[in-house]
């Protein structure tokens, strides 16, 4: 629709990665201060708030489950899709010793411990700005808008801007539960309080609705299906997890959103193993 109207559009990436407007962050500072409980303890705890599977208990159940471990490690877990004790009993064998047993994590815990200056906040918006918004968001945009023939601004990537925010302490950006705390502060004379206040909202879409409903049998036929999906995943697992999600039990929705398009790549791109398109 904007290509319609003007051939330029601007957009906000790099705010939440310069000035901690994810809830994540919150987490990752969370689970620091969690380093010394043990894991036990922590797992414990979180099954318990996992059963409520909404809200403040969801998250603080994902940040329990990852007590004991390093701050650096707990960060980079807090970006999985599901949790990586399950994805190595989900991992068929033949392919697990085919992929051998690297971490799959390494690369977000060199990035952490080489920006790592005793600054928490300041070290997740590091890793973020150079991992997550690069090789995600932006990526993605540049997908969206190019194929429409547009051309996309990102005011708040300007580099003097992003030197600077990244100098400030990590306090002024995440200040107790207070997202983007300074940015906030620097515009309260020019925006409205029910702007400032507005309780953050992303670009999800109802991706674990549609697999109960529209996307069901598409899936069932990726989870059932003999080929790559069956190569790399133990079947009677994913249809059990799967059974989970469509009873309400679990929500598995970005995994097998993942899962399935896996499968249509996989569709589109090879026949017996032969590259269809290059």
């Amino acid at each position: 629709m904007a290509s319609q109207h003007v051939k330029v559009v601007l957009n906000g990436d790099g705010g939440d990665e310069s000035f901690a407007g994810y809830g994540k962050y919150v987490q990752g500072m969370l689970a620091g201060s969690l380093q010394p409980i043990p894991a036990s303890i922590g797992g414990f705890f979180s099954r318990i708030l996992d059963q409520k599977r909404a809200g403040k208990a969801k998250s603080l159940s994902e940040v329990l489950a990852l007590s004991g471990g390093s701050p650096a490690s707990a960060f980079a877990q807090l970006g999985l899709v599901i949790p990586l004790p399950c994805v190595d009993s989900l991992t068929n064998p033949n392919f697990k010793d085919m992929i051998g047993t690297g971490n799959p994590l390494a690369h977000l815990l060199r990035c952490y411990e080489k920006h790592y200056n005793g600054d928490a906040v300041n070290t997740m918006l590091a890793v973020d700005r150079e991992t997550y918004l690069p090789d995600d968001l932006l990526f993605k945009i540049d997908i969206a808008t190019m194929s429409h023939g547009l051309e996309a601004r990102s005011p708040l990537l300007d580099h003097h801007l992003v030197t600077y925010v990244a100098g400030l302490p990590g306090n002024l950006k995440l200040r107790g539960l207070k997202k983007k705390y300074i940015l906030k502060e620097a515009l309260k004379d020019v925006l409205p309080p029910h702007v400032l206040k507005r309780k953050k909202r992303g670009f999800d879409v109802p991706i674990g609705r549609w697999l109960k409903d529209e996307l069901k049998e598409a899936c069932q036929d990726a989870i059932s299906d003999n080929g790559l999906i069956a190569d790399m995943l133990e079947k009677n697992k994913l249809e059990k997890m799967f059974e989970d999600h469509l009873r309400d039990h679990k929500d598995w929705g970005r995994f097998f959103w993942m899962i399935l398009m896996l499968h249509v790549w996989f569709d589109l791109f090879f026949k017996d193993g032969e590259i269809l398109h290059q």
